[in-house]
């Protein structure tokens, strides 16, 4: 909850448990340097505070006002650790010679401005193109509350708009009464979609091309190019922290794989 004083003062606390997660005083920070009198509640959109000063009958009268956007520029990336469940490599071919990401670097890597961990492996699911991949797996280790969770993720296969081909449920701590999950539908042609694509090709509708390449087996058609899509999940329950996270395949024909995941504070 987020709430600002007279002083022009603002202040975060946890609904949890009543604690004082932070303050910011507009008077004394840098980037404002003017103090200011809030008689209004902040307002959240979109992952960033906003507030507005009016001063009224005091000393600061004639001080000019403002209006703050307070955003989530430094917070805290942290990569997740996906290779205890990783089970295909990345120069490991899918369903045909050269088809791979053995063109993608390893290590950490920043990638449409998020930070990400790129291991030898990615998490492949089953699908119609991938016989003998699992449908489900459990227990990607989280650990920590969060704001926002971004998913580095393509399908193998092309499936009609709007089908949903699988979905990531992310568990909480158990706080009564609030539920114990949330699911992120992976729904073709919003936030994931095939990694073949053609230079002219849109991207899902909500999400961004983070990385291209091209393998030995997109060379041999003349103008493809493989890719990789990031998706980015708010939290609405950012107070309790994030056990793990499943990551489920509806088995269509798009087969999901995930190559990373990162957590933001």
């Amino acid at each position: 909850m987020y709430a600002a004083d007279l002083q022009g003062v603002v202040h975060a606390l946890n609904l949890a448990d009543g604690k004082k997660e932070w303050t910011l005083d507009l008077g004394a920070n840098p980037a404002t340097k003017t103090k200011g009198m809030v008689y209004g509640s902040p307002v959240v959109h979109a992952g960033r505070l906003y507030l507005a000063t009016c001063n009224l009958g005091d000393t600061r009268e004639k001080a000019p006002n403002l209006i703050v956007c307070i955003g989530d520029k430094g917070r805290r990336q942290i990569p997740l650790d996906l290779q205890p469940h990783a089970n295909q490599k990345l120069k490991d071919d899918f369903n045909r010679p050269g088809n791979n990401l053995a063109g993608l670097a390893t290590g950490d890597q920043t990638l449409a401005g998020v930070k990400w961990k790129i291991g030898e492996g990615l998490i492949a699911l089953s699908g119609q193109a991938t016989k003998g991949k699992p449908a489900r797996v459990n227990g990607i280790r989280v650990g920590m509350k969060l704001s926002k969770l971004h998913f580095l993720q393509v399908t193998l296969g092309q499936a009609p708009e709007g089908t949903n081909v699988g979905y990531y449920l992310v568990h909480y701590e158990y706080v009564p009464p609030h539920p114990t999950h949330q699911g992120i539908p992976l729904i073709y042609g919003k936030n994931i979609s095939d990694w073949w694509h053609r230079d002219n090709s849109a991207a899902p509708s909500g999400a961004k091309l983070a990385w291209q390449g091209e393998n030995d087996a997109t060379r041999k058609t003349g103008g493809s190019k493989i890719g990789l899509y990031m998706s980015t999940w708010n939290n609405p329950d950012p107070s309790r922290k994030v056990i793990n996270i499943e990551f489920v395949s509806t088995v269509s024909e798009a087969a999901p794989f995930c190559v990373a995941i990162t957590a933001e504070e």
